[in-house]
């Protein structure tokens, strides 16, 4: 699996845990460069991925507290 596949999917993921707007604000970018990365248009950057995963990892744990 390529770096770019893996970060599509991470969030591709975290977009459909917040939604696509509240993923927008949270990662502090414009709508037209979240939907290129989710339209794989433009490559993803380490950051961002990085911000995904922190999404889902949240999920995560809000999960196993319940």
């Amino acid at each position: 699996m390529n770096r770019q596949t893996l970060y599509f999917g991470a969030l591709q993921s975290a977009a459909q845990v917040l939604g696509e707007e509240r993923l927008r604000h949270r990662l502090n970018v414009p709508a037209a460069a979240l939907a290129a990365w989710l339209k794989r248009e433009r490559p993803i950057p380490e950051a961002v991925f990085l911000s995904a995963v922190d999404v889902l990892q949240e999920r995560d744990v809000n999960r196993e507290d319940r």
